[in-house]
């Protein structure tokens, strides 16, 4: 309560700092796409569940792991996450063909649980997991985001 009374809310997009997905310059294409492209981009969130890039947030630090005593969104009886985007798809008339998501195979992607038709972004390297994040970050940056029309 005390970040929402002294108004220390930021944007989504720019509480969260600092991962590569979390650049200057992707924030700047996402903000661009989101105006010039009508680009809705959704967060898989360790506190919120699914927010929008410009919803306001808190400060936390809260992951979705399965070691958590309270690991709600990744619960095979809990399915809010998905059930929040399959709603938030029909609130936006988005059809399947049109998500497209960028999560590396972790609990984030767990808790997403995607649908089949749904367009899977990350990028691998063989074993490279750190190399895994920076490739698919820069595929954002240098092929998907600039193509949006």
């Amino acid at each position: 309560m005390e970040q929402i009374n002294n108004k220390f809310l930021l944007p989504a997009v720019e509480r969260y700092s600092g991962g590569i997905f979390y650049s200057n310059e992707l924030k700047k294409l996402y903000k661009q796409k989101n105006e010039e492209s009508n680009l809705h981009i959704l967060i898989v969130s360790g506190l919120y569940g699914i927010i929008e890039f410009t919803d306001s947030i808190i400060d936390y630090q809260l992951e979705i792991r399965d070691n958590y005593p309270f690991n709600f969104w990744s619960e095979e009886k809990n399915r809010s996450i998905n059930e929040a985007v399959v709603k938030y798809m029909a609130d936006n008339k988005i059809g399947n063909d049109l998500v497209f998501y960028s999560l590396s195979p972790t609990n984030y992607k767990s808790a997403l649980k995607p649908h089949e038709a749904w367009h899977d972004l990350w990028q691998m390297v063989p074993n490279g997991r750190n190399a895994n994040t920076y490739k698919s970050a820069d595929y954002l940056k240098t092929e998907f985001l600039p193509k949006l029309k």
